[in-house]
């Protein structure tokens, strides 16, 4: 379970989309030189974010490196190092009052079950994190056959790397990832969690909006769902602005060695001011929406 969650990673966003366009694969050019692609991906299992998977190993054959935020194929070696840092042990329940907790536990137990008990030891983010994996996870798949090849996109595209013989060179390192989310406060975390499970008995879900946003390939879509249903100000602060930057800054790097590159991160990274498409832009490459 550690090993998923650390493999799930962090769905984070950084206005409006390039040119207007939207589309989740970026030709990369400069001075009419083809330097790779960026895509956005979606952290998650589902047929809807690796059903173009093969689409996308195509791209990646074009490629001498590949660019992830982090390098899921090190995913075991990550999870004993990190899980300390997803823990609470006074318990999620110490952040809440009574009234409060009732509504919380209620919405854990409809979402898991009996697994409801596995998330109650860890910061509000990571419990909201881990619930929807094990809520994935318990989904019945369409056919046996779609089980066993069920994983995370980001996973599938670290694989399909290695096996190709391509250089990894993550953007981020796990400890970066981990120090971004647990500089958001608690209580900041436990207002977020109380809010989503608020939406929730209003009957809306926003990653459900977020999925089908991603399904049809529209980063402005993804930027207005986010927008409406996002985490408190030091979450995007932490999340979105310092890691964009961060991102960027390697990203930029790595474009200079003049090997094509197929860099991959969460989908919501690409756009709006400083996402990695304006900072590309603004660094003098040239970006084409894919279609497909």
């Amino acid at each position: 379970m550690v090993r998923q969650l650390i493999s799930f990673g962090l769905f984070l966003a950084s206005a409006a989309v390039y040119g207007q366009e939207s589309s989740l694969l970026w030709r990369i050019e400069k001075d009419g030189q083809f330097e790779g692609y960026l895509f956005g991906t979606y952290h998650s299992s589902a047929s809807f974010a690796n059903s173009d998977s093969t689409f996308l190993f195509d791209r990646m054959e074009e490629c001498s490196v590949f660019i992830p935020e982090l390098d899921l194929t090190k995913a075991e070696e990550m999870a004993a190092e990190l899980a300390p840092m997803m823990m609470f042990m006074e318990g999620l329940n110490s952040l809440y009052t009574e009234d409060e907790w009732v509504v919380i536990d209620a919405y854990f137990t409809e979402q898991i079950g009996a697994m409801r008990g596995s998330v109650y030891l860890l910061k509000p983010f990571w419990a909201m994190i881990m619930a929807e994996n094990i809520k994935s996870m318990q989904s019945p798949a369409a056919d046996d056959n779609v089980r066993e090849v069920a994983l995370i996109l980001d996973v599938l595209l670290c694989n399909k790397a290695m096996s190709m013989g391509m250089p990894i060179r993550p953007l981020e390192t796990p400890i970066e990832q981990m120090d971004a989310v647990n500089s958001i406060p608690l209580a900041d975390q436990a207002k977020s969690l109380l809010e989503v499970v608020g939406m929730h008995e209003e009957g809306i879900d926003p990653q459900e909006l977020l999925e089908k946003c991603y399904q049809s390939h529209d980063l402005n879509c993804l930027v207005d769902v986010y927008e409406e249903h996002t985490l408190s100000t030091s979450a995007e602060e932490a999340l979105i602005e310092m890691r964009n930057l961060r991102m960027g800054e390697r990203l930029l790097e790595k474009l200079e060695d003049k090997a094509p590159v197929f860099c991959a991160v969460g989908a919501l990274h690409l756009p709006r001011y400083m996402g990695l498409i304006d900072q590309l832009d603004v660094a003098g490459y040239t970006l084409t929406p894919v279609k497909y």
